[in-house]
């Protein structure tokens, strides 16, 4: 046996980093644990080896020493035949740093699609740990004997033994968790009509997708974030209320040819081509950038941002009041919801910001922010950490 790893830690050397089975992959990954801080990467859906797969592949390499490892959130090997899965895994094997690459739709459209997959990357499921952090992906994508409104026999759902299988994989996992699907689950408020489980035209119905009870196992495991790719676009949202807790949805679908329009304005949307980095922090706050597809690499700080575990500080009381106020953080920007008028103050007493049912506060600085609402003085306080 210690013949067999030796002479793998050479090829390993003279050849880089074999990208398939996942079995190797994951094992490569977790060799290279070495805690937190730390960054991955995220991007999806070349639809089949372009040009933008290729750059994007070159500016891992260029960016080897800073980020552990990548997850391609699928669409990668149109049609799924076994020359195009091929392609795919020629230059992915060209890559410095560990791969997954999630199934998708197009990875599905002919019968052979799975079999060539399972036999390229092995299971379509599966799971690692790294810097104290659980990484969980899934086939979303499943092949069909059903026709759908696009022409395509798949059937765009998790199914009851994947919730059996995912919940496990949750409730052993270490506080913070990731979870990767290709199709976007929908979300209330965001997507929820097309380009998304149970979304319009696609099979199977939106109760029988199980999108409602996916969201709700992330929502009740205290999931950090969710990826997916399948629109050609860029998109990030956190709801923060009961229906989705703190769970934060991406999409970044970005290597395609053309991106897609997203009804969304920048920083959050964008009809962009990119690639994301993510960073876990110490405590468990993460931090993106999202990066242009162009080599050497340069990422847009306008689009970067950042997110704690848990945005919402502390509640207090005042006076007993029964107004209600929701607060969520959007990077740097506080978006505060209540039913009265709003007024923050900071720490001294001084006014900082004041509208009527809605406002966006941006903190000067870090410290202890009071927001009172209605006139009985209902309040909450922000640590602006």
């Amino acid at each position: 046996m210690t013949r067999i790893i030796y002479l793998l830690g050479i090829a390993t050397m003279i050849f880089g980093i074999t990208n398939h089975p996942h079995s190797l992959v994951v094992e490569n990954i977790e060799a290279r644990d070495f805690g937190r801080p730390f960054t991955f990467a995220v991007f999806g859906d070349p639809y089949y080896v372009n040009d933008n797969l290729r750059t994007t592949v070159d500016c891992m390499n260029y960016m080897q020493d800073s980020i552990a490892f990548a997850v391609m959130v699928g669409d990668y090997a149109a049609q799924g035949a076994r020359e195009r899965y091929d392609q795919y895994t020629t230059v992915i094997d060209s890559m410095e740093i560990p791969l997954i690459s999630i199934v998708g739709n197009h990875e599905m459209n002919i019968p052979e699609g799975i079999v060539n997959y399972n036999d390229i990357f092995g299971p379509t499921d599966g799971w690692f740990d790294f810097g104290d952090s659980r990484f969980i992906w899934l086939m979303n994508t499943h092949p069909s004997d059903r026709i759908d409104f696009f022409d395509e026999y798949i059937e765009y759902m998790v199914t009851d033994e994947q919730l059996i299988w995912l919940e496990d994989a949750l409730s052993t996992a270490p506080e913070t968790k990731f979870t990767f699907v290709h199709c976007p689950p929908a979300v209330q408020g965001r997507i929820t009509t097309g380009g998304c489980m149970g979304g319009f035209g696609y099979n199977p119905s939106y109760p029988e997708s199980n999108n409602a009870e996916y969201n709700a196992l992330l929502r009740d495991y205290g999931v950090l974030a969710n990826f997916s790719g399948h629109m050609h676009n860029f998109d990030r949202y956190r709801p923060m209320n009961e229906r989705y807790g703190n769970v934060i949805y991406f999409i970044t679908g970005g290597l395609e040819n053309t991106p897609s329009y997203w009804p969304f304005d920048p920083p959050e949307g964008a009809q962009i081509n990119h690639f994301l980095t993510i960073t876990v922090n110490e405590d468990g706050s993460i931090d993106g950038r999202v990066y242009m597809v162009e080599y050497p690499p340069r990422f847009d700080p306008y689009y970067s941002f950042h997110y704690g575990p848990d945005d919402i500080k502390e509640q207090v009381g005042i006076n007993g009041a029964e107004s209600t106020l929701r607060m969520r953080r959007l990077g740097d920007i506080w978006q505060i919801d209540g039913e009265d008028r709003i007024e923050i103050f900071d720490i001294s007493g001084r006014l900082q910001s004041s509208g009527f049912g809605s406002i966006s506060f941006h903190p000067q600085g870090n410290g202890i922010y009071i927001v009172k609402a209605g006139e009985n003085g209902h309040g909450k306080i922000i640590h602006v950490d």
